[in-house]
């Protein structure tokens, strides 16, 4: 009798480790929509030198269910983002994401941006008003 080419079959592979699971749950990136929240949304502000800063949700604003209710099941990954925001040409320089790896995202050393009211340019606004269209 000639041997087998190759071994045979097995119905009942080992399934993959712990470890090889856990890789496959891959945390998506923040959704445009999360991110215009924190930039539409933020109470939150950090100088971060340059004409950067960044932008944060306080608990209070976390919470407030006109912001989460439009993000679903999205809305607890508020904690997670932080938006790094060029203040001189009005546009995200980057995203930080705590669930992702993304270190510097915490509340340490923000400021309160005083009455709960964030002043948006022109471009912000703009920006925001198109992609309103996407949220609903």
């Amino acid at each position: 009798m000639a041997a087998r080419a190759y071994p045979p079959y097995k119905r009942n592979a080992a399934k993959p480790t712990t470890a090889k699971r856990k890789a496959a749950l891959r945390i998506a990136p923040p959704s445009g929509d999360l991110i215009n929240a924190v930039i539409q949304y933020a109470d939150l502000i950090k100088d971060m030198g340059g004409g950067r800063s960044m932008l944060r949700l306080s608990d209070r604003r976390r919470a407030d269910a006109v912001i989460c209710e439009p993000l679903g099941r999205e809305a607890p990954r508020l904690a997670d983002v932080a938006v790094i925001w060029n203040d001189e040409q009005d546009q995200i320089v980057r995203v930080l994401d705590a669930a992702r790896g993304d270190t510097g995202v915490s509340d340490a050393g923000m400021q309160p941006l005083g009455e709960d009211r964030v002043e948006l340019t022109a471009d912000a606004l703009a920006y925001l008003a198109a992609s309103q269209g996407r949220l609903h």
